[in-house]
């Protein structure tokens, strides 16, 4: 007897990730209590998280991705893609040392049009090497955010003032 298994996932606009497109994202999103379901992550959710739900402090271990790396099984590997943090619009900045692990490996990033602010991401991060970095046009500062990566692709939108790289 054969028997043939396949995943059908539907296409839902409300959803932002699922547990079987970006395993480790939704993994920290659900320990972190910021996904109701382990399997995936709606645009409401997403929309009211804030800077403090995803670092309640100051230190890199106060950080949900640092916190919850642990959590990662070794079936799910540890690619993690960001991007679904475009739908995060109750963020104004992005808090520094916010993925600093080496834990990871980051396949890509996008920040909500409502971040003004990105501070240094990290110390550690891997990055894929095709890994694609999105930053929007409200964004006016950039303290040392990416200084700690090589080897990625920046996109900036168009801006109509300046941009402040200070670290």
């Amino acid at each position: 007897v054969l028997v043939k298994s396949i995943i059908l996932e539907l296409f839902n606009e409300d959803i932002i990730a699922t547990a079987a497109t970006n395993p480790a994202f939704m993994i920290i999103m659900s320990r972190a209590g910021l996904a109701s379901n382990s399997n995936y992550m709606t645009k409401e959710e997403a929309a009211v998280v804030t800077e403090t739900d995803l670092k309640s402090g100051k230190n890199y271990a106060d950080s949900i991705f640092y916190k919850y790396r642990s959590s990662l099984p070794a079936t799910t590997g540890n690619e993690i893609n960001l991007t679904p943090l475009k739908y995060f619009t109750g963020l104004t900045s992005i808090p520094s040392a916010l993925i600093d692990s080496d834990v990871y490996i980051l396949t890509g990033i996008e920040f909500p049009e409502t971040v003004t602010t990105i501070n240094r991401l990290c110390a550690g991060v891997n990055l894929q090497a095709n890994c694609k970095i999105r930053v929007p046009a409200q964004v006016t500062s950039i303290n040392g955010a990416f200084e700690c990566m090589k080897g990625f692709a920046i996109e900036f939108e168009p801006r109509t003032q300046d941009l402040d790289v200070s670290s």
